[in-house]
């Protein structure tokens, strides 16, 4: 959570994310750090003058918040 508050790179929090093992993590704490990594990553687009929320369409390559979340659920991107 502390990589939160200063998130400067929706790629480095996917590297990052992706590095952890989530198999590990009980489904309660999953859903806390995805609201969490949700709020950071609209804070982050925000601050870079984008619109909030942009998810992908779906012939387009997934966002950061799409690839956290499939990483987070075990699912593959």
């Amino acid at each position: 959570m502390a990589q939160l508050k200063d998130l400067r790179s929706a790629r480095e929090l996917v590297a990052f994310i992706e590095a952890q093992d989530w198999s590990e993590v009980d489904v309660n704490t999953r859903l806390t750090a995805l609201h969490q990594i949700n709020n950071a990553i609209t804070r982050l687009r925000e601050r870079l003058g984008q619109e909030p929320i942009d998810d992908a369409l779906p012939h387009e390559p997934l966002r950061a918040f799409q690839l956290v979340r499939n990483i987070v659920n075990g699912r593959c991107q």
